[in-house]
């Protein structure tokens, strides 16, 4: 990943490389993304545990998820694990 400092004098640099981009690499993109909505608008939680597994390495299915979930998250920390979130969510587009 690159990061770019962006500033007045590298702007139309950065814009012009944006705009030379491959748009073949979107289209498979596209494309990949696609066909992984379709999957999980006809399968539903059995697509998305499958992906959690190939994309993250999870072995979530039915018959652990809320037991993962229960264990993790209660009334207590509840606050504290949305507010981590969302520190990592900001901190992810910083650095898009």
């Amino acid at each position: 990943m690159t990061i770019l400092e962006i500033n007045e004098a590298s702007k139309s640099e950065v814009l012009n490389k944006l705009k030379q981009r491959s748009s073949g690499k979107d289209r498979d993109l596209e494309e990949a993304v696609s066909k992984i909505i379709s999957d999980v608008r006809k399968n539903g939680d059995e697509a998305l545990f499958g992906y959690s597994k190939k994309f993250d390495g999870a072995n979530i299915n039915e018959a652990n998820i809320y037991n993962l979930m229960s264990d993790d998250i209660n009334d207590n920390n509840i606050d504290d694990i949305i507010a981590e979130i969302k520190s990592k969510l900001k901190t992810k587009y910083v650095h898009l």
